[in-house]
């Protein structure tokens, strides 16, 4: 269009917006990304009564980081206080359309869909969001039969024959350890417990 034109879907964009944000900008709503951090960090420090280490390990506290940036990216999030349950059921729906496009079962957004909703549980419960039950939004969606693969005794055989021999030694672990697949991918030496 030309320059008027530009000029007034630019002002009629700002007014949207404004509406749009004007109930955050009165309560003085923290940023979701603030949010975020606030949670991660939240998880990331917190120690169990009893033993007094760390709750939850590293790769968990980055799953959640994921999940909630994610979130906060699919719904164009500014504020924490525009969160709500309309918000969660879109991203739930939208989440739900990619795995069908992608001809995934359901197990993602199940994972994504309890991350972001114990993150909101925790904001709420700190004050950081609105109150809004989330209770319909926490049944899983069906992930279909689950079909656990093993290897056979042959195919051990080989693998630990023609791999390296670090490999070789993570196949033996794994298949003395009675391992599964998935297990074994996750394989870490900094995770095995030698004793």
């Amino acid at each position: 269009g030309n320059a008027d034109q530009r000029e007034r879907a630019y002002k009629e964009w700002v007014a949207e917006l404004e509406k749009k944000h004007a109930r955050s900008a009165v309560d003085n709503s923290i940023t979701f990304l603030d949010f975020r951090e606030k949670f991660v960090t939240y998880i990331r420090t917190l120690k169990d009564k009893n033993t007094g280490e760390l709750r939850y390990s590293q790769r968990t506290v980055e799953e959640y980081h994921y999940h909630l940036a994610e979130f906060e990216r699919v719904m164009k999030i500014r504020y924490a206080g525009n969160v709500d349950y309309a918000m969660l059921a879109e991203f739930r729906r939208k989440s739900r359309d990619a795995a069908d496009k992608a001809k995934q079962n359901y197990y993602g957004v199940n994972k994504k869909m309890g991350s972001v909703t114990r993150a909101l549980k925790w904001g709420m419960a700190e004050g950081l969001i609105n109150v809004f039950n989330t209770a319909p939004l926490e049944t899983k969606l069906d992930t279909g039969k689950v079909i656990v693969k093993t290897l056979t005794n042959s195919a051990v055989s080989l693998l630990v024959k023609y791999s390296s021999a670090k490999w070789s030694t993570a196949v033996k672990i794994g298949y003395y350890a009675a391992l599964r697949p998935e297990e074994m991918l996750n394989l870490l030496v900094s995770k095995i417990d030698f004793k």
